[in-house]
């Protein structure tokens, strides 16, 4: 039975369609909505924001191929040394399309905002006896790791 959505935290770590083993079973599922959280920025790496927006909304940015010809190649010619007026006007303007078409399916908060609503970090440590049957596993972890557990 389809899901109706799947959350993914820690989303800027995932490259959907990029051969990873996560993003590929991610793309078997059978879902109606995506949505991925992440506290980090994502950086200039084209080919992995079209993985991310493609997997929260398939299609905007069209194929891989149209994306890499309409977008990517355009804006990253126009970034390099020596490219000329035409190539950083063509690059200017097809950032500025892509970020307005990303932003239909992008919420960004920074730190401050969300300050405001979210109540102060406390941080509790609390001591938890193993079972005989964790303590077993642990002790086999650290010695096939070679640390001792004297």
């Amino acid at each position: 039975e389809p899901r109706a959505a799947v959350v993914l935290d820690e989303g800027h770590r995932l490259k959907a369609g990029g051969g990873t083993a996560t993003g590929t079973a991610l793309l078997r599922l059978q879902c109606a909505r995506f949505a991925l959280l992440t506290g980090t920025p994502l950086q200039n790496n084209l080919g992995e924001l079209y993985e991310l927006v493609n997997l929260v909304a398939p299609a905007l940015l069209g194929s891989p191929e149209s994306f890499r010809r309409v977008f990517r190649a355009p804006i990253e010619r126009s970034r390099e040394r020596g490219a000329s007026i035409a190539e950083v006007s063509l690059g200017q303007a097809r950032a500025e399309e892509l970020k307005r078409l990303v932003g239909a399916c992008m919420l960004r908060r920074t730190s401050d905002v969300n300050a405001r609503y979210l109540p102060d970090k406390t941080s509790r440590v609390v001591m938890v006896r193993l079972s005989t049957e964790q303590h077993d596993a642990y002790v086999r972890v650290l010695k096939d790791n070679g640390i001792g557990t004297d």
